[in-house]
């Protein structure tokens, strides 16, 4: 989990850690949290947590210094034993990215996705079983996204201590404070996804959660992958096709670059650079230290790469160019893509799932255009798996008029109920 980068906590009142309400709970572990810093008191602890079987899991890590996330510190617990673990003096952490890449065991977190990327990176394996009490609260009828502190507070009805902004984890060494604030983050996971997992049980959500948690930690989405961060680069903005072009070869480029230098991609080019030297491509290392955002020293020192990227672009012939799958809404699709997403919003809501992890609106609207697009609706995100299931199906059958849905309220919660036409 991390935590933004900051100026170093003073060192006054850094003696004792806060007193810290632990709930009386038969799966939270209620002692002061094991500091491991030499390999045999690592290698004990990871024994008993692949005895146990069951771990939560986080990490607090600094992201915006360097290409990969410099790991500060890693947190982990079972219901018996609670333990910070300290990397920062060389220790070999490898056998903690193997647990987590272990089928056999079950590995909790909150929100882990960028916790989970080391077992990727360090090992090349995918890690395995894993269950994100964030993700699995948005089946509970709870927000999505959940933070931890709010979901421990109205599961547990305890309430954690607030994040510690502006604190530099990589500082040594770390106060009882800082230690105690950092155990905490995984002291109470396996009670909560005891609960999360009785309710989802309840309502049949269970499987649905597995498969996202799944899709989630595959290696893909953990590394870097072009067509996913030029997509994320472009946002909402408008491109013709040799602009797409342009960006794509553009964000290959950026992390080259950032490896190179070692800096996060964004620190070394933002995303709205790209997106204005695809719109507006240059052809002289001047233009391009001239364009609105772009660094100095990029310009100085990968001016020519990134010329050329832009040439190679530009000339593409034809019929090699992305292909444009934008569609101008007009003011009735305007309103036909508002109205389904309200009620495939509501329709989620209904049924005690948070419509933010289902779909959006750009989705919809890409379903709803999807003839004229040229997109198969079958390739879009709402049309896999479990969403295929709740919202994708459930769309079809409602545009083909198959099917209607009916809204009450009970008992405060909005209760969603599907009716067959004919």
């Amino acid at each position: 989990m991390r935590r933004p980068p900051g100026r170093r906590s003073s060192r006054k009142g850094r003696g004792a850690a806060p007193k810290i309400r632990i709930p009386d709970h038969p799966l939270v572990c209620p002692d002061p949290p094991e500091i491991i810093e030499e390999a045999d008191a690592l290698a004990s602890f990871l024994d008993h947590v692949r005895t146990a079987g069951v771990f939560a899991y986080d990490t607090e890590f600094i992201g915006e210094e360097s290409y990969h996330r410099k790991l500060c510190l890693i947190q982990m617990a079972t219901s018996a034993r609670v333990a910070v673990i300290d990397p920062m003096n060389g220790l070999d952490v490898t056998g903690v990215w193997e647990l987590i890449a272990d089928p056999a065991l079950e590995t909790i977190v909150h929100a882990g996705d960028q916790d989970l990327e080391p077992v990727v990176r360090h090992l090349d394996r995918t890690p395995a079983n894993i269950f994100d009490t964030q993700v699995a609260a948005a089946f509970t009828n709870r927000p999505y996204p959940l933070s931890l502190l709010r979901m421990v507070e109205d599961i547990l009805g305890v309430e954690l201590p607030r994040s510690m902004a502006y604190t530099r984890w990589d500082h040594r060494p770390l106060s009882p404070l800082h230690t105690q604030y950092a155990a905490e983050d995984v002291r109470t996971l396996i009670a909560v996804r005891a609960q999360l997992g009785e309710e989802l049980e309840q309502r049949g959500h269970d499987a649905w959660v597995r498969a996202e948690c799944e899709r989630l930690s595959a290696k893909d989405l953990l590394v870097f992958n072009g067509e996913t961060q030029r997509v994320r680069a472009q946002g909402n903005r408008d491109l013709r096709p040799r602009g797409t072009a342009i960006l794509g070869g553009l964000v290959y480029l950026r992390d080259e670059i950032a490896r190179a230098v070692d800096l996060p991609p964004r620190t070394v080019l933002r995303d709205d650079v790209l997106v204005r030297l695809a719109k507006n491509p240059v052809r002289t290392t001047e233009a391009l230290a001239a364009t609105k955002g772009f660094p100095r020293p990029i310009a100085s020192d990968y001016g020519e790469k990134i010329l050329r990227v832009i040439k190679e672009a530009v000339e593409l012939p034809a019929k090699d160019l992305p292909v444009s799958t934008a569609v101008e809404e007009t003011p009735d699709d305007q309103t036909a893509i508002d109205g389904l997403w309200a009620i495939v919003s509501c329709y989620c809501r209904g049924l005690g799932i948070a419509p933010g992890i289902v779909t959006s609106r750009r989705v919809i609207a890409q379903f709803y255009l999807a003839e004229r697009s040229g997109i198969p609706r079958e390739e879009l995100p709402v049309m896999q798996s479990w969403r295929r299931e709740l919202a994708g199906a459930f769309m079809e059958s409602l545009l083909a008029g198959r099917t209607s849905v009916g809204f009450a309220w009970r008992d405060g919660t909005l209760v969603a109920e599907r009716h067959p036409e004919g």
